[in-house]
């Protein structure tokens, strides 16, 4: 067979073969080029491709479709091209550089202020604490944060950066009086909601004003110490802003004393126990003391 690439003589491997090796196949049909941004060899992919990547194809297209200049680098001298929308007063090839040139001495001008000195952030923060808010925020300003706040998008990062900001920040006593003296507490609060809350909220409630329960007031009773976790039982699961009717339990105590009371029914392993007990009675006292039997156990549940 003679190549059709190259047109020499070859002698063919497979059937249908028209190229003598895959380097005058690539040459021929896939037309390998080279790159005139990177100088690179490569073959390409679509007809009108001229360079190897969108990188080159960017900067090729920058340079001979577009109008820009050539400048240096303020930092190294490094030339580099610019078009005129990015072209500024002070141009820089990488931020390290840019951030290199503001702290060295050639810098005159560029970004002062940028960093403030110790004495200057003293003299800023006594400037602060006699400033008077009431004047610098008026109405419409405080509208206008508040707005920009609720619009703000939260994320993660944001939150990690605005936790960091306060880590350490110490307010003055003025100012913290000043926010116990405005703030807003029980039903005036917005975010009151009386009695009509989740089991949740109303035992947070109650641990911020009785603490932690430590402790399990029916301990003794079983013969044997109470362990584990220490939780605050109500005494009805009426569940009212009343510290009176919450008492230490530890978790076991606290599952029986709602049995008992019938606050519950019983489940999964206290269902199976009730079912299991046949001739075993065991009362239920209500909270308003009237005494009543467990209906019959159901036998046939099991």
């Amino acid at each position: 067979m003679i190549c059709r690439g190259c047109n020499i003589e070859f002698t063919t491997k497979r059937i249908g073969q028209l190229y003598h090796d895959r380097n005058c196949f690539l040459s021929s049909s896939v037309k390998s080029l080279t790159c005139p941004e990177c100088g690179k060899k490569f073959n390409k992919t679509f007809s009108k491709q001229l360079c190897c990547s969108k990188q080159c194809a960017y900067k090729y297209r920058a340079k001979n479709q577009t109008k820009g200049i050539w400048v240096n680098c303020m930092e190294c001298n490094k030339p580099i091209y610019r078009m005129a929308s990015k072209l500024k007063k002070y141009n820089f090839c990488c931020h390290e550089h840019r951030a290199a040139y503001q702290r060295s001495d050639k810098n005159k001008d560029f970004g002062k202020g940028w960093k403030h000195t110790p004495e200057e952030i003293n003299k800023i923060r006594l400037a602060n604490l006699n400033r008077d808010y009431d004047i610098v925020f008026t109405k419409e300003t405080r509208e206008k944060l508040a707005k920009g706040a609720r619009n703000k998008i939260w994320t993660e990062e944001a939150r990690e950066n605005a936790r960091q900001s306060h880590l350490g920040k110490i307010l003055p006593e003025k100012q913290k009086q000043k926010i116990r003296e405005h703030a807003k507490y029980g039903n005036d609060n917005v975010m009151w909601g009386g009695d009509s809350v989740t089991n949740q909220a109303m035992h947070m409630w109650v641990i911020r004003h009785k603490g932690k329960a430590t402790k399990c007031v029916d301990e003794g009773s079983s013969g044997s110490p109470c362990q584990g976790r220490f939780e605050w039982s109500n005494v009805d699961h009426k569940y009212r802003r009343i510290l009176e009717d919450y008492s230490e339990r530890c978790t076991r105590h606290h599952r029986n004393y709602d049995l008992i009371h019938g606050l519950t029914d019983p489940k999964g392993k206290n269902k199976r126990f009730f079912a299991k007990a046949g001739a075993f009675k065991r009362r239920a006292i209500t909270i308003d003391g009237i005494i009543n039997e467990f209906p019959k156990p159901n036998l046939n549940y099991l």
